[in-house]
């Protein structure tokens, strides 16, 4: 065959040293083992998303929710990223149920599929990283 071969591991030449961007490679390996999966990342930055943009993750959509319109633009740019413009709630939980929501209304999820959510949460007056296994209902 001619047809070039796309890796199934991740982009292994990135070298990630920050805690939180091991965090990142460790979510887009489990959606890729998941199969059918995608990700779900809110962001102020951009940065999360672009991280895992390039990890390559193949055949996971990776759906960036951010609330800053010059993040969604500049969202538009890296490989393998979807991104949407949403106002995010004061309680994480109704941003994460709304972007599902979203995502199921528009027909880039169909119930079933499960998702990796990244996001952060308050516990014990600290806010935490977290890593999310959610299905579409």
């Amino acid at each position: 065959s001619i047809e070039p071969s796309v890796p199934a591991a991740l982009n292994t030449k990135i070298q990630l040293k920050e805690p939180k961007a091991k965090m990142l490679r460790s979510a887009a390996v489990l959606a890729q083992e998941l199969g059918q999966s995608g990700i779900v990342v809110f962001t102020r930055s951009g940065f999360l998303a672009y991280v895992l943009g390039a990890l390559r993750a193949r055949g996971v959509p990776i759906f960036a929710f951010t609330d800053v319109e010059s993040i969604f633009r500049q969202l538009l740019l890296p490989w393998g990223v979807e991104p949407f413009l949403m106002e995010f709630s004061e309680d994480p939980e109704k941003t994460i149920l709304n972007a599902l929501a979203y995502l199921k209304r528009k027909e880039w999820c169909p119930p079933g599929t499960w998702l990796v959510v990244i996001t952060n949460a308050l516990a014990a007056d600290k806010v935490i990283d977290t890593i999310q296994l959610r299905q579409v209902e």
